[in-house]
């Protein structure tokens, strides 16, 4: 028997998974021969990452296996955390420990010192504090075995890497596809996420792709510490290519989107700049969105505004005109004199959806407004406070009775009069 430990030594960083590092490819043909020749000796190896030739042989009735090995259960995990000592803890807390660290043997080693030195072996005082910070709390150790790891995917292997973790959850081939900008990323997703799956860093259920909690931890604390640097030197690439929040996710995604990644990359701005140098960069980098990337801008000037928002920036005056203002959250924001002027909102969300304006006539106190859109609705409320109070469609006010079929507006509406055609579609009509 031959035994070939930690195989991924002699693979290549940086690439997809199973290439081979210059002077090295004799161990491919190595494992090609062995699989293919007969003889009766036997080849073990263990490798974070499958050997492309491994993965082209092994099936269940070829002589080349490989087994996955997946983390402890609790019992086994148990028994690995109390080599250290001793450690009093009912069966719930340990069934919960263990999956928190995904059975793995190494992590659980590190945090069994960790809950030692730091919470007086009380396993429970432990995990109630890691409830509360809602954290998988990445420790060194852990933090140093991931970073070789993840410094050996490749730019897409990476970028999808962050891409799951900025889900927050478990997520599906057509959404990470939607969310990636580039054709080259789009057409290698599938690809690239067996190439992940190969090096066990995501885990597939029912077609769903996700993260163990620590990995996730882990990507997420890079991903805003790569943001946070680039909003201070003004050289942007993370925060063009990845989304801060997804606003048009399920709620609890995008409240964990703005508690684990928003919220920390503000307070880190807030810790480096005032109030009125935040706006001054803002600004600035908004102008060389539009001097240097025009429509490549990405989510770039969505995070801008999302970031503005949760720091209490003025965006008055802003220009995003011309710009992709994707994954934007506009419900709660003063948009007084912003400029979205050709801006592709279509990512975006808002207080309330009208579909195409072409019609609109305001109050000389600026107090009313009633508006006639494509679709043959016309919505009336205040224009300032974003408030409406009906939207009518086909000589029916949503919620309430029918209105007469031809009305006369209001005095300061007088150039405009609100028809009804026979067959029930309202339109503005200018006179």
């Amino acid at each position: 028997m031959v035994i070939l430990d930690n195989l991924e030594t002699v693979l290549q960083p940086g690439e997809r998974v199973g290439q081979y590092r210059p002077g090295y490819e004799g161990y491919g043909e190595l494992l090609r021969q062995v699989g293919e020749l007969r003889h009766q000796s036997c080849l073990l190896i263990t490798s974070r990452e499958k050997p492309r030739e491994i993965a082209l042989a092994e099936g269940n009735q070829s002589s080349v296996r490989s087994l996955l090995l997946s983390g402890l259960n609790a019992h086994d995990g148990q028994a690995v955390v109390e080599q250290r000592r001793a450690f009093a803890a009912p069966d719930s807390d340990w069934q919960t420990l263990v999956q928190h660290y995904a059975g793995n043997p190494l992590a659980l080693k590190i945090v069994a010192a960790a809950i030692e030195d730091l919470f007086d072996g009380n396993i429970s005082t432990f995990l109630a504090y890691v409830q509360q910070q809602k954290t998988a709390l990445v420790f060194d150790d852990i933090r140093d075995l991931l970073a070789r790891q993840f410094d050996r995917l490749s730019d897409l292997e990476q970028e999808v890497m962050y891409w799951l973790a900025d889900q927050s959850g478990i997520c599906f081939a057509e959404r990470l596809q939607s969310d990636l900008l580039g054709a080259t990323a789009k057409q290698g997703l599938l690809e690239v996420l067996r190439s992940l799956g190969r090096r066990s860093l995501i885990e597939t259920t029912s077609g769903n792709y996700t993260q163990q909690p620590v990995v996730m931890e882990y990507v997420t604390d890079t991903l805003i510490s790569l943001m946070a640097a680039e909003l201070i030197t003004e050289k942007l690439s993370s925060f063009i290519r990845y989304a801060l929040i997804k606003t048009t996710a399920k709620d609890y995604i995008r409240d964990s989107q703005l508690r684990l990644i928003l919220q920390p990359i503000a307070s880190q701005l807030q810790e480096n700049f005032n109030t009125i140098s935040l706006e001054q960069r803002f600004q600035s980098i908004l102008e060389r969105l539009h001097t240097q990337l025009g429509y490549s801008s990405g989510y770039a000037a969505g995070n801008l505004i999302n970031l503005s928002n949760a720091l209490r920036l003025n965006l008055v005056g802003y220009n995003f005109s011309n710009l992709n203002v994707w994954q934007a959250d506009l419900q709660k924001i003063n948009l007084h004199r912003v400029n979205f002027t050709n801006a592709d909102l279509s990512r975006s969300v808002f207080i309330q959806m009208l579909g195409y304006v072409l019609s609109v006539s305001i109050s000389p106190m600026v107090s009313r407004s009633l508006r006639g859109t494509a679709t043959g609705e016309y919505s009336y409320g205040e224009p300032l406070m974003g408030n409406l109070w009906a939207i009518c469609n086909r000589g029916k006010r949503v919620g309430s009775g029918r209105w007469p079929g031809t009305l006369l507006a209001p005095y300061w509406l007088r150039a405009i009069w609100i028809k009804r055609f026979s067959f029930g579609i309202l339109k503005l009509v200018n006179v």
